[in-house]
């Protein structure tokens, strides 16, 4: 798979948003096949096809997030249809958008750690929850985080350009950071970031794939 960086940076007096605070963000490319990110570690619930795109990767999320139903009734943040939060032990494509998450997290670490003796030590993430959710026009998230989680991430499944956006809102010394979403763009950021979504104003629907990264600390 081909994955093309795509990382958000906002200007500040102080830095940019995401040189204190990491906001990255790659995107499927659309007409490539994704068979080798199936080579992540991960056990895979019915190992998908070799010849699977873009198209057909999420036409199965958006069938699998349908499939699960509505568990929610808006009880939450998130004022939208969303399903159960384990959506990542139902199929190989839901953990598949969670391990790409995980390959990104690898590569941008919030900090470093060493063994006692001084060595550096490889962070290890697992897949904490993860969850489908669908807007509809007029449908929104309010403003919270996925603490106590190191990293969050969302996965656009379906979406236009003028989708509501993805919005981390300023902490008084960064600006807001805005992410107009696109079919296939993957964005992780810290768990502990306030995040939201506005009312969405298409009149089609906007569908994700969400969810949290935890260390594994078993593996230390």
């Amino acid at each position: 798979m081909s994955l093309k960086n795509m990382a958000n940076s906002v200007s500040s007096k102080r830095g940019t948003f995401t040189n204190s605070y990491p906001v990255i963000v790659n995107s499927i490319e659309p007409n490539r096949y994704i068979f080798e990110v199936n080579k992540l570690e991960g056990n895979y619930h019915n190992f998908p096809p070799q010849n699977l795109n873009l198209k057909e990767l999420n036409n199965r999320l958006e069938n699998l997030i349908r499939k699960s139903g509505d568990q929610d009734g808006q009880r939450t943040r998130a004022k939208c249809f969303r399903t159960r939060w384990d959506l990542h032990t139902t199929d190989w494509s839901v953990q598949l958008i969670g391990d790409n998450a995980i390959s990104m997290a690898k590569k941008n670490p919030l900090a470093g750690r060493t063994s006692p003796d001084g060595a550096p030590e490889k962070i290890e993430y697992g897949i904490r929850e993860c969850w489908g959710l669908i807007y509809e026009q007029g449908q929104e998230t309010k403003s919270h985080s996925h603490w106590p989680s190191t990293w969050a991430f969302v996965y656009n499944v379906r979406a236009c350009s003028k989708c509501s956006p993805l919005i981390l809102p300023s902490n008084g010394i960064h600006p807001n950071t805005t992410l107009y979403p696109t079919e296939g763009m993957l964005t992780i950021f810290p768990a502990w970031l306030n995040h939201e979504v506005p009312s969405q104003p298409c009149s089609h629907e906007r569908i994700i794939i969400a969810g949290n990264l935890d260390v594994v600390w078993s593996r230390f």
